[in-house]
């Protein structure tokens, strides 16, 4: 981690570029502190420990190794038959092995949490912090960084280096080495808080205590977002992708309902406006499926190879953001359509009268929808097979009213 955002060096003229590019950095962080744990577990075989890397149901990595006693014991044992005095070079590797093991398990290494909290007690140890949709919480001494993405930081401690948080809250009230970063998150600073250079705030709020000490500039860049901590999106994490799906019977993710079920009442309002078409595509669906799934497979393969060639024509660059709209459009019109199909299966369909209208069809099949979608793998399928399906019958209706 240190290589990351050591090179990312500024002076005062570069300040409104820090926090970008720090918030760029944040998951380099994390890579670099998972590699650096894994180099250390390589280094400790290859010197003759046995390595385990665990991982707890948490998400906490940790690292554990034991000195190979059984050859450093068998070369004691053949130099007492031999008459002569155990090395004391296997001696000095053996102790040296044994304050190793000891760091290790004080934390020494890179303590790094996915989908959850990372912790650091008062008077222990580690060389990177860092939480991943949790918060990071320093009570003890962190030699390089501090760092939390979707999620909050905070500092009671030391830290070497920069304590960061990005989309997330960042409280300081300890010893910083370097820089404090909050990126869409407030950003508060204790009655014990120094820091060794630079402050910076991008969408958030600043609180400083007045006996909070700062030896560089104190920057704040955009309006105050007030964005929380990101909950909302953690309990999506854990109730919903986790778990394979896109919504579930849960009051933390009630806001993912929400937007579901705007989502579906923009579809009722295509269906308003454009029943005909609806009617039209939901008709070609029900006539010719198979040749609505061969024209999805084109369109998927076909519009990549459409706009790079748009690409490369260089005049056509011009018509590429139009035909991304109208891809958007079509793909929104899909949605519908394929929602009409499936309520038809279920309402059928009526000749005249206000049962008729594809708005019924699109609520029955959009009701359907959004309990598969709370089905763990089902619900990503169902997407997924809509998407597809919606893009290939519009277009193909579309082809069929060309000619």
């Amino acid at each position: 981690m240190k290589t990351f955002l050591s090179a990312v060096t500024f002076n005062k003229a570069s300040m409104l570029y820090k926090p970008m590019l720090i918030a760029l950095t944040c998951m380099s962080c994390l890579i670099s502190a998972e590699s650096a744990i894994a180099a250390d577990a390589v280094s400790q075989k290859s010197a003759g420990h046995s390595v385990t890397l665990t991982v707890d149901s948490s998400g906490k990595v940790d690292i554990t190794g034991d000195k190979d006693t059984k050859s450093h014991s068998d070369k004691a044992q053949g130099d007492k038959q031999e008459g002569g005095e155990p090395d004391n070079d296997d001696a000095e590797d053996t102790t040296d092995d044994k304050h190793q093991d000891k760091g290790h398990d004080g934390h020494t290494g890179d303590v790094v949490q996915v989908f959850g909290d990372a912790t650091l007690d008062a008077g222990d140890t580690t060389r990177d912090l860092v939480a991943i949709m949790g918060v990071s919480t320093n009570n003890g001494d962190v030699k390089h960084d501090v760092v939390s993405v979707f999620g909050s930081t905070h500092v009671n401690g030391t830290v070497g280096h920069d304590a960061v948080a990005v989309m997330g809250a960042n409280y300081i009230n300890g010893k910083v080495g370097h820089d404090v970063v909050a990126v869409m998150g407030n950003l508060e600073l204790g009655p014990q808080a120094e820091v060794g250079n630079d402050v910076v705030v991008v969408g958030g709020s600043l609180t400083r205590d007045p006996s909070a000490i700062v030896h560089g500039q104190v920057s704040k860049v955009g309006p105050n977002l007030n964005l929380g901590n990101f909950d909302w999106l953690k309990a999506w994490f854990n109730h919903c992708l986790l778990k394979a799906r896109l919504l579930a019977f849960d009051t933390d993710v009630a806001w993912a309902w929400w937007v579901a079920l705007i989502a579906l009442l923009a579809y009722l309002f295509t269906a308003l406006l454009f029943p005909r078409a609806v009617n039209r595509c939901v008709e070609v669906m029900e006539e010719r499926p198979g040749h609505v799934v061969l024209a999805s497979l084109l369109a998927i393969v076909g519009i990549p190879v459409l706009m790079i060639l748009l690409i490369i024509t260089v005049i056509g660059i011009i018509a590429v953001p139009l035909v991304g709209i109208g891809l958007m459009l079509a793909g929104i019109l899909g949605k519908v359509v394929i929602l009409a199909w499936i309520g038809r299966r279920i309402v059928k369909k009526q000749e005249g009268g206000a049962l008729s209208h594809p708005i019924l069809a699109v609520l029955v099949g959009g009701v359907l929808v959004l309990v598969l979608y709370t089905v763990p793998v089902l619900s990503l399928i169902v997407y997924k097979v809509i998407g597809f399906l919606g893009l290939g019958v519009v277009v193909y209706t579309l082809l069929l009213e060309i000619k």
